[in-house]
């Protein structure tokens, strides 16, 4: 008889890793093993089911609700656990948010005020833990009745995750997946924390230790499923004499609360692209907002990429699609450069042996309140932008030299980045290289 594994995704970048076309046969091997259960939105699962002829049960994670009460007991542990364990970035962010709101200065306060104390956070994660395995009968009750091997979070950052994990604890096994490289340093807090955890690298089993006081030997280094395509004989990627010849740079969009400058670069760079003899390509950023590029120059240096993707959707339905992450390699694939600023995007075009331009920089017309320059003191951003594998450019005027010098001096460019791009895989990316990353989670799990 079949033992049932459960799994809980609550956004939509977790669905979209976990299906990723690499990790097909892995989960076809699983689910004659196991019964899978899922729990996560149906609008994430179906395209994944009828394309895949996945046979996997769903279960609505809109029907499990955390009370107000319980959302205000998770923020005076997250207040414990921040206090414990401190971070250049989480600090940077608690004074200058990406989102700011006229109420900041009370979190900074409570944050000053909420002693350094391990006393305090284990007390706090005990009445964290007695209230939620109070109050949730219907979790109980599925877990009895599937008895599942395995719980496994694809988001255990995710208070509604966090939830099964806290009943996993009592009544199974659990494992928790990190599903960014900045999840750690920047918004760590867990509610509550997984037996095992699932990190991209030796930099984050570090931080990862530091802050959720697990063992060493129960977090695994495992890469991530958007750069399994590494250990496809793909280390020593190349431009085609096509791409080189037509001369197309990738401009890749940020929220606008990040980086509201985008627009101003965008023409600036059409500014000057008939004298360097190169395109634009531009990709919207899933959770960006269309109506801001709604004045878009009419020029034939000028493409979109992904602007259809934006009509009625949200960010999570955008990003969970396997065409998002298709259309992302094309994009990549096809420039010979992509500007982005401090975003994920770093680690994707360089896996993908395209050299990237950091925007290191408010555009001098553009009004903010916070720069965009505090980032470079974040922990998980500092070992990237501090290297060689990125152009980190301080003005518009230093990003078109960037830009110039790069396109007119390809090949000998190139030589020298593809060395950079050696170094960064090793670091950050190397265990992309050995396994597909859903078989290494799945064989330390012992489930294949």
């Amino acid at each position: 008889m079949k033992r049932n594994i459960l799994l809980t995704a609550s956004q939509g970048i977790s669905i979209r890793n976990f299906f990723c076309e690499t990790n097909k046969e892995c989960i076809l091997k699983l689910q004659k093993k196991y019964n899978i259960y899922f729990v996560t939105e149906k609008n994430f699962l179906d395209q994944y089911k009828s394309k895949f002829k996945y046979n996997i049960n769903f279960i609505d994670i809109k029907s499990f609700k955390i009370s107000k009460f319980e959302k205000v007991i998770y923020w005076i542990l997250s207040l414990a656990f921040y206090k414990k364990f401190k971070t250049r970035t989480h600090y940077i962010l608690l004074k200058k948010p990406i989102f700011p709101h006229k109420f900041d200065f009370l979190k900074y306060i409570f944050y000053l005020f909420t002693p350094n104390s391990s006393f305090l956070l284990n007390i706090c994660r005990r009445l964290s833990l007695k209230i939620t395995l109070s109050r949730h009968n219907n979790i109980k009750k599925l877990i009895n009745n599937l008895n599942p091997l395995e719980i496994i979070s694809l988001n255990p950052l995710s208070q509604k995750e966090g939830l099964f994990i806290a009943f996993g604890n009592r009544y199974s096994s659990t494992a928790g997946v990190i599903k960014s490289f900045d999840n750690i340093t920047s918004n760590g807090f867990m509610p509550f924390i997984p037996q095992k955890l699932f990190v991209w690298n030796s930099l984050m089993k570090e931080d990862a230790s530091k802050a959720y006081d697990i063992r060493k030997k129960n977090i695994f280094c495992v890469g991530s499923s958007q750069y399994d395509f590494l250990s496809e004989n793909n280390l020593n990627l190349k431009k085609t004499k096509r791409v080189v010849k037509n001369r197309k740079i990738l401009y890749c969009s940020n929220s606008v609360e990040i980086y509201p400058g985008d627009q101003s670069n965008i023409s600036f760079l059409l500014k000057y692209a008939k004298k360097f003899n190169y395109k634009v390509r531009l990709r919207f950023h899933q959770c960006d907002i269309i109506s801001r590029w709604l004045e878009l120059p009419n020029s034939e240096y000028l493409e979109i990429s992904n602007y259809e993707i934006f009509d009625s959707l949200s960010p999570d339905k955008r990003v969970s699609s396997k065409e998002h992450l298709n259309k992302l390699y094309e994009d990549i694939d096809e420039s010979l450069i992509t500007i982005s600023s401090y975003s994920t995007l770093i680690y994707d075009s360089i896996a993908r042996a395209t050299p990237v331009i950091n925007l290191g920089f408010d555009p001098k017309d553009i009004i903010k309140k916070y720069s965009i320059e505090r980032f470079e003191e974040f922990e998980h951003l500092k070992p990237i932008i501090g290297n060689d594998f990125v152009m980190n450019v301080k003005s518009q005027q230093e990003m078109i030299k960037k830009v110039s010098n790069t396109l007119e001096n390809y090949e000998i460019f190139n030589e020298s980045f593809m060395k950079s791009r050696e170094k960064f895989i090793e670091m950050f990316l190397k265990d992309n290289i050995k396994h597909k990353t859903l078989n290494n989670i799945f064989t330390k799990l012992k489930l294949v």
